[in-house]
């Protein structure tokens, strides 16, 4: 298996090419965007093997940098960037506009918990 994800979509969200490291065909990639305040987010993706590293930072410094392993796909939709695992109860949401911004939600069809 490998992550799902639609190439022309992040390239357009990122505003730029992947760098590969190394063939394209080992889907190997980092894409990365700095925001208007110079905060620079980055995305590392080993595409088969299903991980992807997501750090942002300021200048030199990183303020957060998260590993994920068992990465089903990413999906784009306007401005925001979702990384969903499998067998996960988590979403990954980052926000490209005005600023970065990363949440950590539930599947969206997950229900919410109900009170006792």
């Amino acid at each position: 298996m490998y992550i799902k994800y639609v190439e022309h979509e992040l390239k357009a969200l990122f505003e730029s090419e992947p760098i590969s490291i190394a063939e394209k065909e080992v889907g190997m990639f980092i894409y990365s965007k700095e925001d208007n305040r110079g905060a620079k987010f980055i995305l590392n993706c080993s595409i088969y093997e299903k991980k992807c590293t997501i750090s942002l930072g300021l200048g030199d410094s990183t303020a957060l940098k998260l590993s994920l392993e068992d990465v089903a796909s990413l999906v784009v939709h306007d401005d925001i960037l979702k990384i969903r695992q499998n067998n996960s109860e988590k979403e990954y949401i980052i926000y490209f506009e005005p600023n970065f911004y990363i949440t950590f939600d539930k599947k969206i069809n997950e229900s919410p918990p109900t009170l006792a």
